[in-house]
């Protein structure tokens, strides 16, 4: 089982009775723990202790949710740890989306050892306590939300806007207007080369190329 020694986790729960029970258990097996009710909290409190690992829930309420909170900080530090621990189930992208990531479904939790060893799982991957973390530069991507980066990867799946927004359940013009903000987020310059073009090159150079529909 996984001792805390020190390690540094972030507890992302909108229930404030269950995330502090989680926080104050993480505290008594040894680690050091924090709690956060949004994702705006729990990234300062990343930043702010270094953290090595975090559990988060999805539906975080009102703001961005559990998976943008994570592929935003990912993008920041590729040795963080996640877990997902919630109700609603992460398609297959969002559970690709970092590279030290497991997930948990809540109701399927009947003891507190089965959170910690979804916890050991990412903390072995993750610098141990003390160590110094390199927080590299954002990503290209890192500006972008959830619901960009995944009309961003359609876009490099080869779909049109019609084919993106039926994928998505949206209406084409929200597809088209997410893809200006896509460019914007990105800087992309509205002369020379096609932004669509630009934009999809800049997500197969950081998240490797995709294949065709």
């Amino acid at each position: 089982m996984v001792e805390g020694l020190g390690r540094r986790i972030v507890v992302v729960e909108d229930e404030p009775i269950l995330g502090s029970l989680m926080s104050d258990r993480l505290r008594l097996i040894g680690f050091e723990s924090w709690h956060a009710i949004d994702a705006f909290e729990a990234k300062n409190l990343v930043l702010q202790h270094d953290a090595d690992a975090m559990i988060v829930d999805l539906d975080l309420g009102s703001g961005p949710t559990g998976m943008e909170l994570v592929l935003s900080l990912s993008a920041l530090n590729p040795n963080l740890g996640f877990v997902l621990f919630s109700n609603f189930t992460p398609t297959p992208w969002e559970l690709s989306s970092a590279t030290n990531l497991t997930f948990v479904r809540k109701k399927d939790v009947k003891q507190f050892h089965e959170l910690l060893q979804a916890l050991e799982t990412v903390l072995r991957y993750a610098p141990t306590a003390g160590t110094e973390l390199s927080w590299g530069p954002a990503t290209e991507l890192s500006a972008l939300t959830g619901k960009q980066l995944k009309t961003l990867e359609l876009m490099a799946l080869g779909f049109s806007n019609p084919e993106i927004a039926k994928e998505l359940g949206v209406s084409k013009g929200a597809v088209e207007q997410t893809a200006k903000r896509i460019y914007t987020a990105l800087g992309l310059s509205e002369e020379g080369k096609n932004r669509r073009v630009q934009a999809v090159q800049l997500f197969n150079r950081n998240m490797g190329p995709r294949r065709g529909k």
